[in-house]
Parts: C-alpha cells; structure tokens; sequence
C-alpha cells in the first residue's frame, strides 16, 4: 500500500511537471514568435529607409553633377565669347 502510494505522488509529480514546462514552452514561443514578427517589420522599415536615402544620394549626386557640368559650360561658353 505504502509503495503504490510513493508511486502515485511521483508520477503525479513527474506529469505536473511536464504540464508545466508545456505551458512555460508554449507561452516563451509566443513571446519569441511576437518578437520575431515585430522584428520583421523593423526590417523591412530600415530596408524602405535605406532604399530612399540611397534614392536621395544619387539624386543629390545628379544634381551636383550637373550643376558642375553647366558651371564648365557657362565658363567655356564666357571664354569663347572672350575671345
């Protein structure tokens, strides 16, 4: 009777404990799925930001281009009428 009743509290014990980690597991994969999601979005947020500055750097690099180009240009053409 003693021996059944030892066994009893240890299986129960031994099944409680794995009910519980099921559920510590279960809820720590949840927060980690939250955290993944909301990561995924913080990413394709930087990868928009990174796309428009490198959109703003080429334009801006355009434009000093050719303001450059039409500085030479105004001053090439001030030399020919110079001469």
């Amino acid at each position: 009777m003693y021996l059944t009743l030892v066994i009893s509290v240890f299986a129960l014990i031994v099944l409680t404990t794995f009910a519980l980690h099921k559920l510590l597991m279960d809820s720590r994969i949840n927060y980690l799925e939250n955290k993944l999601e909301d990561l995924r979005k913080e990413k394709f947020s930087l990868e928009l930001q990174a796309k428009n500055t490198e959109k703003e750097y080429l334009n801006l690099m355009d434009n000093l281009s050719l303001g450059s180009l039409n500085k030479s240009l105004n001053i090439n053409s001030s030399n020919n009428n110079k001469k």
